[in-house]
């Protein structure tokens, strides 16, 4: 299962302008990382839904082909570097390393990412493993239950893989920034200069 911008914002396909205006801005409200239950991951996805949703050509594109055009990836990327460099602006002191922070932000979410995906794929073959050993009418329900779990691993992979591809490409954005940061000079308690990567003493 490919990304949905019509699942991400609830929206049916023949939904208006107005009508994908309004359930953006409930998602965005939902999915936002100060708020409880939101995270920058979600915020990226809504960003990325209504941005397709909202342009006549890549609404098109997408209700024609089914997929995403191939700058997805870089604008889900920016998308996650604006919603952390937010983050930071409102919950940090300005002395911290903006850079450093986001890299590891980012840094932080592979790992986090590596593991669900570990994860899934041993519940992946855990679950093909018992389909094989279940005997019973051909395409009974239990079956069914089974090829369900299935195809959810497998949109769970598939979204981990995009997700992969959209760090991978954050941090490599990241390369082209620094940021300097504030410190006292000695015996000057009332002056200050900037050096990067360097934070008050």
């Amino acid at each position: 299962m490919s990304f949905d911008p019509y699942q991400v914002l609830e929206v049916a396909r023949d939904a208006s302008e107005d009508a994908i205006r309004r359930a953006f801005r409930r998602a965005a409200a939902e999915a936002h990382p100060d708020r409880e239950g939101g995270s920058n991951e979600r915020m990226t996805d809504v960003n990325m839904a209504y941005r397709i949703l909202s342009d006549p050509e890549l609404r098109a594109n997408f209700d024609t082909t089914g997929a995403l055009q191939a700058d997805s990836v870089e604008v889900n990327a920016r998308d996650l570097i604006i919603g952390m460099v937010k983050s930071v602006i409102r919950n940090s002191d300005p002395s911290v390393d903006l850079i450093a922070v986001l890299r590891g932000g980012v840094a932080k979410q592979r790992e986090g990412l590596l593991e669900a995906r570990r994860q899934t794929t041993h519940e992946l073959t855990d679950v093909r493993l018992r389909l094989l050993r279940l005997k019973g009418p051909m395409g009974n329900f239990i079956e069914c239950v089974f090829l369900q779990e299935i195809e959810r691993g497998e949109a769970l992979l598939a979204k981990y893989e995009q997700d992969e591809r959209m760090q991978e490409k954050a941090l490599e954005m990241l390369k082209d920034y620094s940021y300097a940061v504030p410190v006292k000079l000695p015996g000057l308690w009332n002056q200050t200069s900037v050096t990067p990567g360097i934070l008050w003493p």
